[in-house]
């Protein structure tokens, strides 16, 4: 078997036309030969027509890879299996990430809590998961990282969060199934003057910015560059998203920052001022993503993922209605990054609580792109 490009030196692969393909030795080939391995640029038409599987989200869009591209650096592709007729049957979107930190991998997505491979049918998947163990237990290949469940007995499953997720009908039915508790913080912030706005702008995006550093310090953690959320505001004014600002006497007290494509709505990143938590300002985010998401037709609300052992943040999605199941990732050839020792981590979550907020935006300015 072997590679049907020019030779990949120094861990790069490029492009031979409009893709790379290499061949994997596995048992599905029709023809007895191998299976076909595409990597496609995430413009490509033949992916972007797998777009509209109902499992598609804002992480398998190429305007999310292209963002963490052009934040981080890491080389975008997408893995995918030919249909024989010119198209893709299944396919996976992937960033190379090179650190000196973490060393050469492959990642499905960083910065995305969850990338599930997109299939026509369980065959089509079966070839993609079979192709790509097959390409990344080869020596000298990179640990591939895939946030979503494979498989396959040459995959390594691992679990450390949860997810949730609301499922979302007509709005009346939906807010039904939001507890007692919710409600009433919904109606005490309204009651407290607290209105939300849905923007797109850079200075919305600055004041959820403001707030995520407060957040983030307040819990010891690095908080990412602004060059990141800048370009993500640029995305959200091409109808990716929304910026959800809860304000109070013309001020910000709580913001959320939300993605949409396909069937569901993302909630990917939220903060508050800690001083004005009484006003309830984030239940009435919840509660005007929830009703937002109901009337604009989409399937789910996306809560995200949270750490197993966070009982309280758990329980307060569910409360909201989500539905919990655990998240899985994947890892195939290699070992698997660990991220930051405990100890590492807890020496520098104590230097970012007590010092300056500029400490806390140089540490994930300089460590983000390692850990992604």
């Amino acid at each position: 078997m072997g590679v049907k490009v020019p030779r990949v030196r120094s861990g790069r692969w490029r492009c031979a036309g409009d893709c790379v393909e290499l061949r994997c030795s596995v048992s599905q080939c029709a023809e007895g030969g191998g299976l076909w391995i595409w990597f496609l640029d995430p413009t490509d038409a033949r992916w972007q027509a797998l777009l509209a599987h109902p499992q598609a989200c804002s992480f398998h869009h190429p305007a999310w890879m292209r963002l963490l591209q052009e934040s981080y650096g890491y080389r975008p592709f997408v893995a995918a299996v030919p249909d024989g007729d010119g198209g893709v049957r299944a396919g996976l979107p992937i960033m190379e990430v090179h650190s000196v930190l973490t060393g050469r991998r492959w990642v499905a997505l960083p910065f995305s809590d969850y990338c599930y491979p997109l299939a026509v049918d369980g065959a089509a998947l079966e070839a993609l998961t079979e192709g790509l163990v097959s390409q990344c237990t080869r020596r000298g290949a990179p640990c591939l990282e895939v946030r979503a469940s494979l498989a396959h007995d040459g995959a390594r499953a691992e679990s450390t969060c949860l997810w949730h997720r609301i499922p979302l009908d007509d709005e009346a039915s939906t807010w039904r199934r939001v507890a007692r508790m919710h409600k009433g913080n919904t109606r005490q912030a309204e009651r407290q003057g607290v209105s939300v706005v849905a923007r797109t702008d850079l200075q919305a995006m600055h004041a959820f910015y403001h707030l995520h550093t407060i957040t983030r310090r307040r819990h010891g953690v690095p908080v990412q560059p602004w060059d990141f959320f800048a370009r993500l505001a640029t995305l959200l004014a091409t109808g990716y998203g929304f910026i959800a600002l809860a304000m109070k006497d013309g001020q910000c007290v709580a913001a959320g920052v939300f993605l949409h494509w396909g069937e569901t709505l993302i909630f990917k990143y939220a903060a508050s001022d800690p001083e004005r938590l009484e006003l309830r300002p984030n239940n009435l985010i919840y509660a005007y993503a929830l009703r937002w998401g109901c009337q604009n037709g989409y399937r789910y609300l996306d809560l995200g993922k949270t750490e197993v052992g966070q009982d309280g943040l758990c329980a307060f999605k569910r409360r909201w209605g989500a539905q919990e199941e655990p998240l899985i990732y994947s890892y195939v050839g290699g070992e698997q990054s660990r991220g930051m020792s405990a100890w590492l981590s807890k020496g520098m979550g104590m230097v970012i609580r007590h010092t300056p907020a500029w400490v806390c935006r140089a540490s994930g300015a300089l460590l983000y792109r390692h850990f992604g």
